[in-house]
Order: C-alpha cells, then structure tokens, then sequence
C-alpha cells in the first residue's frame, strides 16, 4: 500500500513538472520598432505583422509579432507582452488597412501579400517597411467594424 503511495506521488509530481515546463516555452524575442511609408511619407493606423518563418527542417517558428501604427506612421511590435518585440529569425512582414485607416492612403495594403522580408536580430531593431503606391483604379479595402 506505501509503495502504490509513492508510486502515486511521484507520477502526480512528474506530471506537474511536465506542465510547468510547457507553459513557459516562449521564444526569444527582442525588441523590434520602425515606420511604414509610402512615397516617403509616413503610413497612419495600418496593421503591421510579423510571421516567423519556418527555418530548415523545423516545424515549430515561434508567435507571430503584431502592431498598429500611429498618426507618423510608427510602431513598435507585440508579441508575448505589451512592446516586447517579436521572435529573434527571420519573418514575412504583411500591412493592412484598419477601421482607422484613411481611405484615401496611397499604400498598397493587403493582409495576404507579404511586403517584405525581414530578420530580427538578438539587439533592438529599427526598421522602415516602404509600402508600393496602390495601382490605378484598385479600391482600398477598409474593415468594417459595424457589428
């Protein structure tokens, strides 16, 4: 009976460990910032993403990295925690309209085109993702946000 005890206790504390193990199994990030442009200007209340790549053979990338700019077209990227960066490798970048987003902006913005390659570096990064003019005639594409 002691000996199924312990037997118990044991698998109970093995288990335990395994699980605090996976919950803090974040990826390195550091601290990532820049500005969106277009035709030299700044690019305001734009959605900014950071897709991790997948590197060799691997399957797991790490979290993707998100931010919005400001009024000047700036941003500094989330991604575990309020402006913590994004995962150190490399990454798609992706820009998209927002609710905010002026519906006149000259930028080509889509979620799905990928605007840039990009690697972030184990030191602070700084970087400007300069947008193509939109082409003739395409329409902006707002989300809207009446629901």
């Amino acid at each position: 009976m002691i000996k199924k005890n312990y037997y118990i206790v044991f698998l109970l504390g093995f288990t335990l460990l395994a699980c605090m193990g996976c919950g803090g199994n974040k990826f390195p990030v550091a601290k990532v910032e820049g500005i969106v442009t277009c035709d030299s200007k700044p690019v305001a209340f734009v959605q900014v993403n950071f897709s991790p790549k997948r590197v060799d053979k691997s399957v797991i990338v790490g979290k993707g990295a998100i931010a919005y700019t400001d009024e000047n077209g700036k941003f500094i990227l989330s991604t575990y925690g309020i402006n913590d960066g994004a995962v150190v490798g490399k990454h798609e970048v992706t820009v998209s309209a927002t609710s905010e987003t002026d519906r006149n902006c000259p930028a080509t913005l889509s979620r799905y085109g990928v605007v840039q390659e990009i690697d972030v570096e184990k030191k602070k990064n700084d970087f400007t993702i300069d947008l193509p003019v939109r082409a003739k005639g395409v329409v902006l594409e707002i989300p809207n946000t009446d629901s």
